[in-house]
C-alpha cells in the first residue's frame, strides 16, 4: 500500500511543482507585458522618457505595484529626473478590467520625490510634462471602443521637494509636502490616461506652491503653468 501511495504521490507532486512553475512564468510574462506597454504609453504621455524598474501583480493586496518608477527630464532640460517614486499601488476593480470604463479603486504613491527645474524659455521641467499631457487628453479624445478609467481616489505619502537655486532665495532647497488625496478624480466622471497624468502632476504643481522660500516669480510661474 505504502509503495502504491509512494507511486502515485510521486507523480503529483512532479505535476503540481510543473503547474506551480507554469504559474509563476506566465506571471512573469504578463508584468513584463503590463511594464513594457505602461513605460511606451506614459513615455508617449510626457513627451519624455519613464522607466519602472518592476511591476508585481499582488492577489492578497488585490492590486499591482509598481516599483522605482522614474520619470527624465525633457530634452529640452538638463540630465536628470523630474520625478521618482518609490512604490505605487494601483488597486482596479477586477470585474472591469475587461470593460471599457476600468474602475481604479485606489492609486497609493509612496516615496515621492520631485526635482523642480527651470530653464528660460521653457519654463519647469514638472511644467512641461503637464502641458504635454493635457495636450494630448485635449487633441486626442479616446477613439470609439477606447478604454477609459474612472478613478476613485489618488493618496500620496510626503513628498520630497528639490528645488534649483534660480526657484528659490537660498541655495538649493529641500522641501517637504505634507500627504495628500484627491478624491473622485476628474470629478467622478471617466477620463483617459493621458488626463490622470495631466491631473496628478498639476496637482503637484499646487502642492508646490504651498512651499516656503520659492521667490515670487517662481510662484507667478507656476500658476501660470497649471491654468
Amino acid at each position: 500500500m505504502k509503495t502504491l501511495l509512494k507511486t502515485v504521490m510521486i507523480p503529483v507532486g512532479l505535476l503540481l511543482l510543473a503547474i506551480a512553475v507554469a504559474t509563476l512564468l506566465a506571471s512573469t510574462q504578463i508584468e513584463d507585458m503590463i511594464r513594457s506597454r505602461l513605460q511606451d504609453r506614459i513615455t508617449h504621455i510626457l513627451g519624455t522618457d519613464l522607466r519602472v524598474a518592476n511591476i508585481n501583480i499582488l492577489p492578497a493586496r488585490l492590486g499591482i505595484e509598481l516599483q522605482d518608477l522614474t520619470i527624465k527630464n525633457p530634452p529640452e532640460f538638463k540630465q536628470g529626473d523630474v520625478l521618482l517614486c518609490h512604490r505605487i499601488l494601483v488597486r482596479p476593480d477586477w470585474r472591469t478590467l475587461f470593460s471599457r470604463t476600468i474602475v481604479i479603486k485606489e492609486i497609493i504613491l509612496n516615496g515621492m520625490a520631485v526635482n523642480l527645474r527651470y530653464k528660460v524659455g521653457e519654463g519647469t521641467n514638472l511644467g512641461y510634462v503637464r502641458k504635454q499631457a493635457a495636450a494630448l487628453a485635449e487633441t486626442q479624445p479616446p477613439q470609439p471602443g477606447g478604454r477609459m478609467l474612472l478613478v476613485k481616489a489618488v493618496r500620496s505619502g510626503t513628498i520630497d521637494f528639490h528645488i534649483s537655486s534660480i526657484l528659490t532665495a537660498e541655495l538649493p532647497l529641500a522641501l517637504h509636502v505634507e500627504p495628500f488625496t484627491l478624491n473622485n478624480v476628474g470629478e467622478g466622471q471617466p477620463i483617459s490616461t493621458a488626463k490622470l497624468a495631466s491631473i496628478i502632476t498639476r496637482s503637484l504643481m499646487m502642492e508646490a506652491l504651498t512651499l516656503k522660500g520659492i521667490l515670487r516669480p517662481a510662484v507667478n510661474l507656476l500658476r501660470d503653468e497649471i491654468q
